[in-house]
């Protein structure tokens, strides 16, 4: 029983940590056209 609870934390993680990745590239992204953006006339 106590396997499958530590096992369900270890999933949960997993996916808060890809979707924490996934925003922080996304901000990435919008801060290099932002960039972009006010290098270009």
């Amino acid at each position: 029983m106590h396997q499958i609870d530590n096992l369900q934390g270890i999933i949960q993680k997993s996916f808060s940590d890809l979707k924490y990745a996934a925003k922080k590239k996304l901000m990435r992204r919008y801060r290099f056209l932002a960039e972009i953006d006010t290098a270009a006339p």
